[in-house]
């Protein structure tokens, strides 16, 4: 023990290391750890086998099996077990959270009971109270709070998402304010941008699906459905102004190089332009 008051109340904890003022202040029985800093692990009495490295790390822990570093990371965690924070603040207010990995200043650190969850970068689940999310980017899944089983990659990707789970974004500000929406997948810088409540979604592009807020989309290219607004529609174009092949899941229509992609009533193909084929048989579908 070396410091002012350090491992002041100590009676049978065995094989410590307290470095710092008030570091393991209030240890009692916890047993192989290592407090570094300003009151590090200062009310820690039951932990064991912790690693506190910075000024006011794990100051109310009891938890066993953390490694907390940086300065306040950890800082209120009460009976967490086998966490990992790295970084200034991270998992700050982590009280009963198990299995988590934040590196990055403030990763996490609103994160209360949120378990078996990755965030890493700056700001990334700052507000996360989720399981099984996997945030990987500066601010990546920011405000998600109770959304489940996310994979946001890329800076700011699912940045506003607060409840939505089962979501992939992969791409710089990919789907970004995404809140509620589920059951999506979005590839590509900026694709599902403005996207808050829409599910099941599969946009896959650059700016793939900007505009869009619906559901049950597949949007694949570059800009491809860009202001689409209706749900259950499909989109396959490089451009935001054309789409080459263009559907409606809902009726089951498909159009081909219609510029405006119109589909009259009653048809399930068109096509915006003259057809070629070296056979065609036209057969009534019972005889099919």
């Amino acid at each position: 023990f070396l410091g002012l008051n350090a491992g002041y109340d100590n009676t049978t904890g065995r094989y410590n290391t307290f470095l710092g003022k008030g570091a393991g202040y209030s240890s009692q029985t916890s047993n192989y750890n290592i407090f570094v800093g300003f009151e590090a692990g200062k009310n820690d009495s039951t932990g064991h086998s912790n690693v506190f490295l910075g000024s006011l790390s794990g100051v109310d822990n009891q938890g066993s099996g953390n490694t907390f570093i940086g300065r306040e990371s950890g800082n209120k965690n009460t009976s967490g077990y086998r966490n990992m924070f790295l970084g200034y603040r991270a998992g700050k207010v982590n009280t009963v959270g198990n299995y988590n990995v934040f590196i990055g200043s403030e990763a996490g650190s609103l994160n209360t009971t949120g378990q078996f969850n990755v965030l890493i970068g700056n700001n990334s689940g700052l507000k996360n109270n989720g399981t099984n999310n996997t945030f990987l980017g500066h601010a990546s899944g920011r405000a998600n709070t109770s959304g489940e089983n996310n994979t946001y990659i890329g800076m700011h990707s699912g940045y506003k998402n607060v409840s939505g789970s089962e979501n992939t974004f992969l791409g710089m500000q990919s789907g970004y304010n995404n809140n509620t929406g589920s059951d999506n997948t979005y590839l590509g810088r900026i694709a599902g941008y403005n996207n808050i409540g829409g599910s099941k979604n599969t946009i896959i592009g650059k700016s793939a699906g900007y505009n869009s807020s619906s559901s049950n989309n597949v949007f694949v290219g570059y800009e491809a459905g860009y202001s689409e607004t209706d749900s259950n529609r499909l989109h396959i174009a490089n451009t935001n102004n054309k789409t080459l092949i263009y559907g409606k899941f809902d009726t089951d229509q498909v159009a081909i190089g219609t510029t405006d992609n119109y589909i009259p009533t009653g048809f399930t193909l068109a096509v915006g332009g003259k057809m070629i084929a070296e056979e065609v048989k036209v057969r009534l579908r019972t005889n099919w």
